[in-house]
């Protein structure tokens, strides 16, 4: 019965992912011009956002959905970033470590995997949701959103490493935590690109108030919760 629950989370999160292929492709998105230069150098402007910038352009580069060069839009850019997420955002990992827990009948790396499950079909959810925001130009709610999706994203890996530490689990949380960074940089585009507009020259890392920064309070989409989860390294 344990068996069937891991493959029923599996294929619900394998559901969503599928959905949100068909957001990115079928939504309608708000009109913008294109930027001057190609998706590479826009791609590269854009990870200014992140505290790591060449594994940001390495990623979005490689993730084989670089949008035509003659269209691109850092709007674009900020899709193709939170796909990416998305599309590395797998069960697998996770569901092989369930079954190894349940096969050795360790009750608690058991609860920490299913909750872990549990917690990136939610984070998928929100994602969804973040990329209908986008293709909708509600950039407050799509920050909201992917905040939440990163929050959930964040306490996953945490959780399974306060259970056990051994060469399966910390691999499954280095995944987990490689996937958290990726969200984190879509969300620092997003913060930048609510914040400064298409000017990618303003972008860097993502401040807060900590740093002297305070956000502007016009902006598009409902404004919703803050940019960040709270304790969260922003700007990965």
């Amino acid at each position: 019965m344990t068996s069937n629950l891991s493959s029923s989370l599996v294929s619900l999160l394998l559901l969503l992912l599928s959905l949100s292929s068909i957001n990115i492709i079928t939504a309608a998105r708000p009109p913008q011009q294109p930027v001057a230069g190609n998706a590479t150098g826009l791609i590269g402007e854009s990870c200014k956002a992140s505290r790591d910038t060449s594994a940001c352009v390495t990623t979005l580069s490689q993730s084989g959905v670089v949008p035509d060069p003659k269209n691109a839009t850092l709007l674009s850019i900020i899709q193709l970033a939170t796909q990416a997420s998305s599309k590395n955002l797998t069960a697998a990992t996770v569901s092989s470590l369930l079954d190894a827990a349940m096969a050795a009948k360790d009750v608690n790396l058991t609860t920490a995997a299913k909750g872990c499950l549990e917690g990136l079909i939610n984070a998928q959810q929100r994602t969804n949701a973040t990329i209908d925001a986008l293709t909708r130009g509600r950039m407050k709610d799509a920050r909201s959103w992917l905040s939440a999706a990163l929050s959930y994203e964040s306490g996953c890996p945490s959780g399974l490493a306060n259970v056990k530490q051994d060469s399966a689990t910390n691999a499954t949380v280095a995944t987990l935590n490689s996937l958290a960074g990726l969200t984190s940089n879509a969300l620092a585009m997003l913060v930048n690109y609510d914040n400064f507009g298409d000017k990618p020259g303003s972008w860097s890392p993502v401040q807060t108030e900590r740093n002297g920064f305070w956000e502007r309070v016009d902006g598009s989409g409902s404004k919703l919760g803050s940019a960040f989860p709270a304790g969260y390294p922003v700007g990965w």
